[in-house]
């Protein structure tokens, strides 16, 4: 209990200091000019430094402490928020919860590595530090709450929070259309926010049978065991779960607040962010309305199909490399929705071994990439090429994140899509062989992609002269490397622990 309230409070606190501090006076230069104190400004980020890896250490002694095949939610701890009075000498007292489980702590973890690298990996402008790093983290304890949340409350007041500290991240680090693309991301995540919050007052209410609503996620997988819950309830989930997930058609705030985004903000919105929908559609879709799932199945790979077709082809005809990963990272969820549709567990372990893979590319894609545009001002392709002679480093990363995406073996996402195809053959094998086209679209986008920017003609002499990342730009890419190796290579322990959490999954076969 100890590890995981540390690892949640660090970042929650940090984000109380960050905005409780003064902040920095201006300073007089040579010149007469104001500028900002850039030292006392470096205090900011390096509260939001120190207070990501000791949540970043702690989710070690998670893992290690986690133990396997159990049904029970881990690490547990809740406090009581408040209680009112329902008449009739009936009370309900409003708790926050959290715990881990072996679909959640995969999960969890990955906001904390991608939490962790955003504060080392990306320094925003010196006026912005303050205000960045106090959302940032505030953001990072919501998705990290969501995640661990074993609560309705909880879950629901997280995910409001990362809609809050969300819009705030992209209006103030945004581009020259940062309001347009905090809007849309309002509108689209808050109509997301209200379908899901509709679908779990309606598991209550389903659960209730007329007496106080449960709460707790496991007191709702044991009483709906015995009901059935209206259809209508899974829908609003899978609609939010849609919206959330920036599915087609409702995808358009997703590549419109990628192009607008800073680094930072990229990754936590790529790698991040757009997990929670698939991770609600397991948790409760699947976890506690599992007769709705199996009706809706066709519906589900249907959806997952069309993304990772319709995402890898406009992937294929972008023109710039944040428009790529925006759409990629939309395909890659569409080939884990069809791994869920399957309702088998090696169809479940597919996809949240997609779900981390996912954001470990996109993040590797996204900080290589900046460290591209931070040199030439562009990440259009037209404008690039060649860039392995003057930015071998870069482009050698550049292609890692690209073979990963496509799913080389000895990577967790060859691992996710070999076991999310390998689960389609079973139950769904029409679906699963248009898939495989998605996955062979993957490796035509993506190697393209790479074709332009790093190995085609020099398109401009200056780009010869470049200077290639340095050893701070390049360490947290080699962590993400690392990962998504270590993954690839030992996939068996993640696979344990997850496991041990879709062994008790009612709807699932083998």
């Amino acid at each position: 209990m100890a590890f995981l309230l540390l690892a949640l409070i660090t970042p929650l606190v940090a984000s109380l200091l960050v905005w409780l501090l003064p902040a920095s006076s201006p300073s007089n230069n040579v010149q007469g000019l104001k500028q900002p104190h850039r030292s006392h400004e470096d205090h900011f980020i390096w509260i939001g430094r120190v207070a990501m890896s000791i949540s970043f250490l702690c989710m070690f002694v998670l893992w290690i402490k986690m133990r396997l095949l159990s049904d029970v939610y881990q690490f547990a701890f809740s406090f009581r928020w408040f209680q009112f009075s329902l008449g009739f000498h009936q009370h309900w007292t409003l708790r926050i919860a959290y715990g881990l489980d072996g679909l959640s702590l995969p999960l969890f973890s990955l906001a904390v590595l991608l939490g962790w690298i955003i504060f080392f990996a990306v320094r925003p402008p010196g006026e912005q530090i303050r205000v960045y790093t106090g959302w940032m983290l505030l953001a990072l304890f919501a998705v990290m709450s969501s995640f661990a949340a074993i609560d309705l409350l909880t879950f629901i007041l997280s995910m409001e929070l990362t809609l809050l500290a969300g819009f705030f991240l992209i209006l103030r680090q945004g581009k020259e259309q940062h309001w347009d693309a905090a809007l849309q991301f309002l509108l689209y995540r808050g109509l997301a926010s209200v379908f899901i919050i509709l679908a779990l007052l309606g598991l209550a209410a389903a659960a209730s049978r007329g007496g106080l609503w449960p709460a707790s996620y496991a007191v709702l997988s044991a009483v709906l065991f015995h009901h059935s819950v209206p259809h209508i309830v899974f829908l609003a989930l899978f609609i939010g779960v849609l919206l959330e997930e920036a599915f087609v058609p409702l995808h358009s705030w997703f590549p419109n607040a990628m192009q607008d985004a800073g680094a930072g903000v990229a990754v936590l919105l790529a790698g991040i962010l757009t997990k929670t929908g698939l991770y609600a559609l397991i948790r409760f879709g699947v976890g506690m309305m599992p007769q709705d799932a199996n009706d809706y199945r066709l519906l589900i790979a249907t959806v997952g199909i069309i993304n990772l077709l319709y995402a890898a082809f406009a992937a294929w005809s972008a023109k710039d490399w944040r428009r790529l990963i925006s759409f990629s990272s939309i395909s890659h969820m569409g080939l884990a929705l069809f791994a869920v549709a399957t309702l088998r567990q090696t169809g479940m372990l597919g996809a949240l071994f997609l779900l981390v893979s996912s954001g470990l590319v996109s993040a590797l894609f996204l900080l290589t990439s900046e460290g591209m545009f931070k040199r030439l001002h562009s990440l259009e392709f037209s404008r690039l090429g060649g860039l392995s002679k003057s930015m071998p480093i870069a482009s050698g990363f550049l292609l890692f994140a690209a073979l990963g995406s496509l799913g080389l073996p000895l990577t967790s996402s060859f691992v996710g899509e070999f076991q999310s195809i390998f689960s389609g053959f079973a139950v769904l094998p029409g679906f699963a062989f248009v898939a495989l086209l998605g996955l062979l679209l993957s490796a035509i986008y993506s190697l393209n992609a790479i074709r332009k920017t790093t190995f085609g003609p020099v398109l401009d002499s200056t780009l010869m002269q470049l200077a290639d990342l340095r050893w701070l730009e390049s360490w947290p890419l080699a962590v993400l490397s690392l990962f998504l190796l270590l993954l690839g290579i030992l996939p068996n322990p993640f696979a344990q622990v997850a496991l041990s959490a879709f062994h008790h999954l009612r709807a699932l076969g083998g």
